[in-house]
């Protein structure tokens, strides 16, 4: 399941009165969660991040009763204007109760980030076989051409099911046989 907006808490609306917030979220039971916060310019960043990411772990994480789901929380700031590496580096690797993520010199729209957020999470921009690689013309086919256009489609959820459908596809990729 990939991420899609979802209502913000109100607890940031009301913290934060004139500030841009956005939540994404699975919607599962084991739920991850993309909290996005919109910056003007660094120096917001900077006075801001610290005291967000506290209030999202107090208000927000504090209350999810999935471990899965708690520790599957990430902050994003888009911020207009560059952002010195100094202040990303000591956000971006401040991993209490969150992952942090800054993504600079951008203005996405609420779409741009949902997607960005779901190849960077989920991969979903991979493309597991190109229209490239199922044209190549018959003379051009081997055995391992056609087990991977045989296969069908790869699951990209993360659950039991999905997990041994991959490992079962990886095997036959190798040509062994996929029981254990």
């Amino acid at each position: 399941m990939l991420l899609s907006k979802v209502d913000c808490p109100l607890f940031l609306n009301e913290t934060y009165p004139t500030q841009n917030f956005m939540l994404m979220s699975t919607g599962d039971e084991d739920a991850i969660s993309c909290f996005v916060h919109w910056v003007d310019n660094s120096e917001s960043l900077e006075a801001c991040w610290s005291e967000i990411s506290s209030l999202i772990a107090i208000e927000y994480q504090s209350n999810l009763t999935s471990i899965f789901a708690s520790w599957n929380i990430y902050l994003v700031f888009i911020c207009k204007t560059p952002v010195d590496r100094s202040l990303r580096y000591r956000i971006e690797n401040d991993r209490f109760s969150m992952r942090k993520i800054i993504i600079d010199e951008k203005s996405y729209t609420d779409k741009e980030v949902i997607d960005f957020m779901n190849n960077e999470i989920f991969c979903a921009d991979l493309d597991l076989v190109s229209e490239k690689f199922k044209q190549l013309p018959e003379d051009e086919s081997s055995v391992f051409r056609t087990r991977v256009l045989n296969l069908g489609d790869l699951p990209t959820t993360q659950n039991e099911f999905a997990g041994n459908t991959r490992l079962k596809q990886l095997q036959i990729l190798m040509g062994r046989n996929h029981e254990n």
